[in-house]
């Protein structure tokens, strides 16, 4: 009797490890298509898992291979949204060696461009 019910409770034990691993499967095969490898994009495929299978922050990064610091992080950096908005007038005369002389006009405030944006129309 008692090995019965030893029996029993690892059985129910195997089960819930079995659910837990088919569901981790599903997330995975959801989120397979969409490439995560970013922070940003790690950020939206773990609250896609959260949303849609209504799963812990600590399960979906669990799944994606991802930190939970990485998750909770919030950057600190400055925008650089008005430099790169500056980019086009800077490089306009040097279009092939643009890099270059955009740094040297660039702001003194230590930003300097370590690559140029494509969506610019501007190349190295």
């Amino acid at each position: 009797m008692k090995r019965l019910k030893q029996l029993e409770e690892e059985n129910q034990r195997l089960k819930r490890l079995v659910a837990d691993l088919s569901l981790d499967k599903d997330m995975l095969r959801d989120v397979v298509r969409k490439k995560a490898l970013k922070p940003a994009r790690r950020r939206e495929l773990i609250d896609y898992l959260r949303q849609v299978w209504q799963v812990s922050i600590r399960r979906a990064c669990r799944v994606l291979k991802a930190r939970r610091s990485t998750y909770h992080y919030k950057s600190r950096r400055p925008s650089q949204a008005a430099l790169r908005k500056r980019i086009p007038e800077i490089a306009e005369p040097w279009v092939r060696y643009a890099q270059p002389q955009a740094n040297i006009y660039a702001p003194p405030a230590g930003n300097r461009l370590t690559c140029l944006p494509a969506d610019q129309g501007l190349r190295k």
